[in-house]
């Protein structure tokens, strides 16, 4: 363990962590909750599955704990191979850097996911802390009691065929009805739902798009976009996307495609640049709304700045644009808030033009996704924004479920902590002539900063070195180390990832990561540039 002097200790005595943490609802309240509200309670057979999927959990949590505890040195057992980094070229080559998400040797497998933690299948049973949650869809951890339950309970309340296109039910209505209520704004709201984040974008983009024409505003066919934004990978969705994707839409249609590109406005320069840019195209009468991250995931755990937010949501409302808060990563209390976009403050977030997007971990994992949107945006044609699986009982119940746990105060207060802990510690380590930079994000949105001394990437070889140490860990663009555990990680698990981050930068800042992870970042490299 490192000998470092960390803040932790006062930070926990300062704010209260613990006592948050102890607020928190106890395993077993929520899905009791939303059965008491829906069904008057929950079976003896289901309350038996309950108390067997608490047990799970309870011992996954303490094996999480033992694996912190171990002295996680460096053991890559094979992991990952020079073959399956130099594999990566047809998925890096758009992009400007040699990160990688995360490789695995090439039938290397993961048997479970269960808490905070993966376990690869094979003879091994490598263990590995999960801090990449599946892009943060896993935001309570892997086989939570509350949410497997509300899933078993669908199924025997509901059945498997119970798809609300087809079949309409009671709990749908609830369901809508609760989601608009924890979304920020006192407007009249209409929720569509689909299955994935790039459907809900997809929509989105059609409701700001259709009600520009209804109103008669042909000339506003544009929906402005980010550089280095991920919404997806298909439709709409896809044309929004950066790195690459979007560049399949100029072959199937000819480059008629309306897209404007703006810099994300992170930093004061950025922000200027893109004020400059956005008011134009607003004078020109082309803009029917625009696509925005609170915090961008893939695009490196970078901030918009208060200033840049706060002018969309003043022109927009003057012009009647539509700006789509894309919170399939950031959301569902992700960031410390239930929405990122409310650390705008509540003349952002509150906005009678501002729509909200959710997937991932809206269920926790479960590919149910929902657009929630300003009522008078809802100029769809009849059938228009139906799909045959939206709004299924499995993915209502465990949305429901998770919404009962995450929108309380203390939980997002205690996400909130942790990750001001662990930025405290990331800050306090880095130096503008170290690899490591400093911590990014909000809440347990983390990013860490990795760079060379030539300015490029260090991501690759501190995601290598994580692996090895037995941490699933990330990262895309912008010199972003993705750090996304479950929200519900203990405080002393934060502390000894952080400080694993910590020994990364500074055996970089020695020139003596291990071999092997040079080996396979040169090697990994070289096929990148193939």
């Amino acid at each position: 363990m490192l000998d470092i002097q960390l803040p932790n200790q006062d930070l926990l005595e300062r704010t209260n962590l613990q006592e948050a943490m102890r607020n928190e609802p106890v395993l077993g309240s929520a899905v009791r909750s939303v059965a008491e509200r829906l069904n008057g309670g929950l079976s003896p057979a289901t309350e038996a599955y309950l108390s067997e999927v608490i047990d799970i959990y309870t011992e996954a949590s303490r094996v999480e704990r033992e694996i912190a505890a171990s002295p996680m040195e460096f053991n890559p057992k094979g992991l990952y191979t020079s073959e399956s980094l130099g594999n990566l070229d047809s998925l890096r080559k758009h992009t400007s850097e040699a990160s990688i998400i995360w490789v695995l040797k090439p039938g290397i497998t993961v048997d479970r996911i269960q808490a905070g933690y993966v376990k690869v299948a094979g003879e091994d049973g490598k263990r590995l802390l999960n801090w990449l949650s599946a892009a943060s869809s896993l935001n309570l951890g892997g086989q939570h009691p509350d949410i497997e339950t509300a899933d078993a309970w669908a199924g025997i309340r509901f059945g498997s065929n119970n798809c609300s296109a087809y079949h309409p039910m009671g709990i749908e209505d609830e369901a809508k009805s609760q989601l608009a209520e924890v979304t920020p704004g006192n407007h009249q709201k209409i929720i569509v739902w689909e299955s994935s984040g790039g459907g809900v974008n997809t929509v989105a983009q059609e409701a700001a798009l259709l009600h520009q024409h209804t109103l008669g505003r042909t000339s506003r066919r544009l929906i402005v976009r980010f550089e280095k934004a991920y919404h997806g990978n298909n439709g709409l969705a896809g044309m929004a996307t950066d790195f690459g994707i979007d560049r399949k839409y100029d072959v199937i249609f000819n480059g008629n495609v309306p897209n404007v590109r703006l810099p994300f406005p992170d930093t004061p320069h950025a922000t200027a640049e893109f004020l400059s840019r956005y008011e134009a195209l607003v004078r020109q009468d082309q803009v029917a709304g625009i696509l925005l991250e609170a915090i961008q995931g893939d695009g490196g755990m970078r901030i918009m700045s208060q200033e840049a937010a706060k002018f969309i949501t003043t022109v927009n409302e003057q012009q009647d644009i539509l700006s789509i808060w894309d919170e399939v990563q950031s959301g569902m209390g992700r960031s410390g808030k239930f929405l990122a976009v409310e650390w705008f403050g509540p003349e952002v977030a509150n906005s009678p033009n501002a729509a909200f997007t959710l997937a991932k971990a809206l269920a926790n994992g479960y590919p149910i996704s929902a657009a929630v949107l300003p009522k008078n945006y809802d100029q769809f044609p009849p059938a228009g924004a139906l799909s045959t699986m939206m709004g299924n009982a499995s993915g209502l119940l465990r949305m429901m479920t998770t919404i009962q746990i995450v929108y309380q105060p203390d939980f997002l207060e205690a996400v909130r902590l942790k990750g001001e802990m662990a930025k405290d510690m990331l800050n306090m380590a880095s130096s503008p002539d170290s690899h490591l930079r400093g911590g990014r994000g909000y809440g347990l949105m983390l990013g860490a900063e990795f760079t060379n001394p030539d300015g490029s990437s260090a991501v690759t070889e501190a995601i290598c070195y994580l692996g090895g140490c037995g941490v699933l860990a990330g990262g895309v663009e912008n010199h972003g180390l993705r750090l996304h555990p479950r929200l519900t990680v203990e405080p002393e698990v934060v502390r000894r990832v952080v400080e694993k981050v910590i020994e990364c930068g500074e055996l970089m800042d020695e020139n003596v990561v291990p071999a092997y992870v040079k080996s396979m970042v040169n090697a990994g490299k070289s096929g990148l540039d193939k």
